[in-house]
């Protein structure tokens, strides 16, 4: 008699991996092109939940590291510049003007020539080493706070935001070749003024006291201290005041696919300035006159 063998075949379901929704957060299924619950697309996942929009102390660094840098690339440039003490204390440590207009100062001649990416590049720049240590001091308190309250792809957004609105007010009232963070430290000032009057509460208020006092101590600041750009705290403020109308008015939401790929497509036409400034340059910095292109 023959032997029969059977072979038993058992269905299993492949099941696929579930994700986050980019916007709402709820688990959605990693194939699903657009959120169920919330319809948000979920094209370009990889991107919009990189680290530096999922990790507000990495974001916050990233920027800070970012400054120092450029600072140190600056430096390496022409070392010999930073070694004077022609400028006393608050001098040294500065980069060579042929550095700054290299990698994207703004005003003057520079913004005459119609380079208007410098209003991003700049943000990034310094003109001496107590410059971007106490930009970058003022950057972490203000950052950590802005983070906490409002999210890492709005500090991206904010930080760049404002600096464009100061260095633009800057080149607009005086014109004057201008580099550094704070157009966007004041910024954050007025992002928080205007989180902390519409949060309210007893919180609110006490975070609003703190905000305008720091300001109004900035910008009392610069009015003693020579080669400080006042004009641009003041953009970087007013700016700040408005986009936080934009901005929720409690801490805590989520923010959005269209924030984040705002905050992309900003962070990409920086490093794109970057590179248009030292090729417009770069020809000027060789003769030592500025050269339109």
């Amino acid at each position: 008699m023959a032997a029969h063998s059977h072979v038993l075949f058992i269905r299993t379901e492949k099941k696929l991996p579930a994700v986050l929704c980019i916007q709402c957060k709820k688990l959605i299924s990693s194939e699903e092109t657009s959120c169920p619950y919330c319809n948000a697309p979920q094209q370009g996942r990889a991107v919009l939940q990189s680290r530096i929009f999922t990790d507000g102390a990495f974001a916050l660094n990233c920027f800070v590291w970012a400054n120092w840098l450029v600072y140190a690339c600056c430096i390496a440039l022409y070392p010999n510049s930073a070694l004077s003490f022609d400028g006393g204390i608050l001098g040294f440590g500065a980069p060579d003007s042929k550095a700054l207009y290299l990698l994207g100062l703004t005003g003057g001649q520079i913004w005459a020539c119609g380079h208007w990416w410098t209003l991003l590049t700049a943000s990034f720049l310094h003109g001496s080493l107590l410059h971007i240590y106490f930009n970058m001091s003022w950057m972490k308190q203000l950052g950590m706070l802005t983070i906490a309250f409002l999210g890492p792809a709005r500090f991206v957004n904010i930080y760049l935001l404002t600096g464009i609105g100061g260095f633009w007010l800057s080149n607009v009232w005086s014109n004057s070749p201008t580099v550094g963070a704070s157009c966007s430290i004041f910024g954050f000032m007025g992002v928080l003024i205007t989180f902390s009057k519409r949060r309210g509460g007893q919180f609110g208020q006490k975070l609003n006291r703190q905000m305008w006092s720091w300001a109004i101590i900035g910008l009392l600041f610069g009015l003693f201290i020579p080669m400080i750009n006042n004009a641009g705290h003041i953009g970087g403020f007013l700016t700040g005041i408005l986009v936080g109308y934009l901005l929720p008015s409690r801490e805590g939401v989520n923010e959005t696919v269209v924030e984040r790929w705002l905050a992309v497509a900003l962070l990409l036409i920086t490093l794109i300035g970057f590179g248009l400034s030292i090729t417009k340059m770069w020809d000027s910095v060789q003769v030592g006159m500025i050269l339109c292109q």
